[in-house]
């Protein structure tokens, strides 16, 4: 989902605000970097999608997962979640789309339409990280 989408209020721009030789600028719609953005985003997504999010897909920090056991399934869930974007007036960014896959990467996790298997690469980082020797090296973990 496309974040510039989420107006700011005139007093919230100023958070936004930055300097170049060529004048003071400020967002209009919400940027990442503002500390509050990706809950804001999730937020909104929630709402907007509030009767589809269980049932026709998932959404988590910003990445909305559509779901079906047939290819027929999944148009209609899609075609739905698109229409109440297009309602809301939402866009997603396509190039950051991918559509139609079997197996994705979704929060360190393989999913796949036989199951959910976590990445390997994960679980060997997890499995051959050394353990802390002193106190700095635990509080710096």
């Amino acid at each position: 989902m496309v974040n510039h989408q989420i107006g700011l209020r005139e007093e919230e721009k100023g958070n936004t605000a930055f300097s170049t030789k060529h004048g003071h600028w400020s967002y209009k719609g919400l940027v990442f970097g503002i500390k509050t953005a990706l809950e804001t985003l999730q937020r909104m997504t929630n709402t907007v999608l509030s009767g589809l999010v269980g049932s026709q897909c998932s959404i988590l920090l910003g990445d909305t997962v559509v779901y079906g056991r047939s290819l027929v399934v999944h148009d209609n869930k899609l075609r739905e979640i698109l229409a109440t974007l297009w309602n809301y007036r939402l866009k997603f960014q396509l190039e950051k789309c991918e559509f139609l896959r079997k197996e994705f990467d979704y929060l360190r996790h393989i999913i796949q339409d036989s199951g959910l298997k976590h990445e390997l690469t994960k679980i060997k980082a997890t499995e051959e990280f050394p353990p802390p020797t002193n106190v700095k090296t635990l509080k710096d973990i």
